[in-house]
């Protein structure tokens, strides 16, 4: 009885990653990739004062992560829309950048983030690691540095409905 309980909840394990790997790929396949349709991209949109959602929304974009205490919002939306949105009045900059977090092999070099177009967001105080914006080109060419450990994309969590 014990092994087929086992086997149940790996095998439960198992199709909740296929089925999140499946969300995945309709979730990138809606955004327009190889339909004919104009291709999202993933740009930072940051606001004069405070976050605007409805606004991002208005103009087609999909957002993807919010940070309000920074006034910066991750949307998915073609390159067209964003330069649009860019315009707005409440929009201070839309850019290509996205937040990484970057672990370094011993200390945290912020002059090093900086020369690769970085802006530090956070830095953590006991471990050799920051989050910083910065364009996904940047952080491909910074993670071969060899004071860096690693550089990953962050990504929002979502948590499964009820």
């Amino acid at each position: 009885m014990k092994i087929t309980r086992g086997i149940s909840r790996r095998s439960g394990v198992i199709l909740v990653t296929l089925a999140l790997v499946a969300v995945v790929v309709a979730v990138l396949l809606a955004r327009g990739e190889g339909n004919g349709e104009a291709e999202t991209q993933l740009f930072l949109i940051t606001f004069h004062e405070s976050v605007d959602p409805a606004l991002v929304e208005a103009y087609e974009g999909e957002i993807w992560t919010m940070y309000p205490l920074a006034f910066r919002i991750n949307a998915w939306m073609t390159p067209e829309t964003a330069e649009a949105l860019g315009k707005h009045e409440a929009v201070k900059c839309v850019d290509r950048r996205q937040l990484f977090g970057i672990m370094f092999e011993e200390a945290v070099e912020l002059a090093l983030v900086e020369e690769y177009g970085g802006e530090v967001f956070y830095q953590m105080s006991m471990l050799p690691v920051v989050d910083a914006f910065m364009t996904p080109e940047a952080a491909e060419a910074l993670a071969e540095h060899p004071a860096v450990r690693y550089v990953e994309a962050d990504s929002p969590v979502y948590l499964p409905e009820d």
